[in-house]
């Protein structure tokens, strides 16, 4: 009776150790789908940004003369990204995109509003590196930098109150630079969805066929939407 309740008693508390050892591993909800993306994959993706900038400004000079202006502009820029991983969670890709934006600046003054709408469209283009890292669940935070360059041509009406068919062009050019800050879903080992929020740098210049030319520099933070397709 007494080796029984011993082997009772042994049998018990070895179950307890183990089950103790267990839930050390268990998966909690959350934890579980893809821990990474191996070295070699190829994915091939497609993402766009989209930014609304608003500006109202009102300087001391010019609000004394009853002088106040304001800007608007919205940006689209998308297209195709092929990336490979050098190394694991670790990729290196090319990002090929259209720019278009669209600028519209309201001078307001006794005389009444004055508005001029312009137009750029062209390329821009970053070489990209980003790193993956778990959040759990298939859902990774993927910071990355990239650097590269944009050229586009803007077009603004000449003087909309009599010319409304001729256009004054001018080239915008320069360098560019971008930090993702979004996260990637695997909704499978080849589906992929992103999103997040993209910081884009431009620092160029707009020439005129005249030859003149005026610097510029831009900072903006935009939201991205896209999806991929890994092989």
């Amino acid at each position: 009776m007494r080796k029984s309740l011993t082997t009772v008693l042994v049998a018990a508390a070895l179950t307890t150790l183990a089950a103790d050892a267990s839930a050390q591993y268990d998966v909690s909800p959350g934890t579980d789908g893809y821990e990474r993306i191996t070295r070699g994959v190829f994915d091939l993706g497609f993402e766009n940004l989209l930014l609304v900038h608003f500006l109202s400004s009102n300087e001391p000079a010019a609000s004394s003369a009853g002088v106040s202006t304001s800007s608007t502009y919205v940006a689209y820029m998308g297209g195709l990204v092929p990336r490979i991983f050098i190394l694991d969670n670790l990729t290196l890709g090319l990002s090929l995109n259209i720019f278009y934006q669209s600028n519209t600046l309201e001078i307001t003054s006794s005389d009444g509003t004055e508005t001029i709408d312009s137009a750029d469209l062209g390329f821009i283009g970053f070489l990209m590196a980003n790193y993956y890292i778990r959040l759990g669940y298939s859902l990774f935070f993927k910071p990355g930098v990239g650097v590269g360059g944009f050229y586009a041509s803007r077009e603004t009406p000449y003087d909309e109150a009599t010319t409304d068919d001729l256009e004054i062009e001018t080239a915008l050019y320069g360098f560019a630079g971008r930090v993702d800050l979004g996260l990637i879903y695997y909704a499978g080992a080849h589906f992929n969805l992103r999103a997040g929020i993209d910081v884009v740098i431009r620092y160029g210049a707009e020439e005129t066929h005249a030859g003149t030319s005026d610097s510029f520099y831009s900072v903006d933070a935009a939201f991205g939407a896209g999806l991929g397709y890994s092989f």
